[in-house]
This record gives structure tokens, C-alpha cells and sequence, in this order.
């Protein structure tokens, strides 16, 4: 994946992680990132990050092609796999900044 490509994925994951939060919310979500360096190949890095969500108790998991997504309550968390740039990045969308704090470490940890 080029860096083009990442920049594009990323804002796809980050579009889709807005529009799944809860629409009764009155101001704009949150939204936390972080990412960190890998070896892994794709599959490796998206059974991971199928494995990593789950374990962090969020439902509804979605692979894509390059992104896996889950759901708990008003959040949305992504964790995307940029294996050509070696690459993996975690995001939280939600009500409370200290929450998704939280999620994007736990979901790091957990990878």
C-alpha cells in the first residue's frame, strides 16, 4: 500500500468511525489515534486486529480489506493494517475523550 493509499484508507476508516456514532449525541465525537510500526503480513495483522477488538469486548467486527472495525455502545474503534508502509494504526470515536483515550491504548496493548 502506497502512502497514498494509507492516507486514503485512513480517512475512510475515519469517515466510517464518525458515522457510526450515535447520532442523540449533540456535539462532534471524539476521535483518537495512534499507530506503530509492524512486520506483519496482512492476514497476520487483520486476524490480530479481529482478535485484539474482540478480546477488548466490542461487538459487530468488521473486516475490510485493509481495516477491521467494532462497536460498543457510542463507540466505534479501527484498527488498520498498512503492512507495505509497515504500519498499523488504532482509532476510538466517541462521546468522551478520555475513553477513547483508553480504547486506542487498550487496543494497541492488545495487538
Amino acid at each position: 500500500m502506497t502512502i497514498r493509499e494509507f492516507a486514503g484508507t485512513l480517512m475512510l476508516a475515519l469517515a466510517g468511525a464518525l458515522a457510526s456514532v450515535s447520532a442523540v449525541e449533540a456535539r462532534a465525537p471524539w476521535v483518537m489515534t495512534t499507530y506503530r510500526g509492524t512486520e506483519l503480513s496482512l492476514d497476520d495483522c487483520r486476524a490480530r486486529a479481529q482478535a485484539a477488538i474482540r478480546q477488548a469486548g466490542f461487538g459487530e467486527v468488521q473486516p475490510s480489506e485493509w481495516t477491521v472495525a467494532g462497536v460498543r455502545g457510542d463507540y466505534t474503534v479501527v484498527i488498520g493494517c498498512a503492512v507495505e508502509s509497515k504500519l498499523v494504526y488504532f482509532i476510538s470515536a466517541g462521546p468522551e475523550r478520555d475513553t477513547n483515550v483508553r480504547h486506542v491504548s487498550d487496543l494497541a496493548r492488545r495487538f
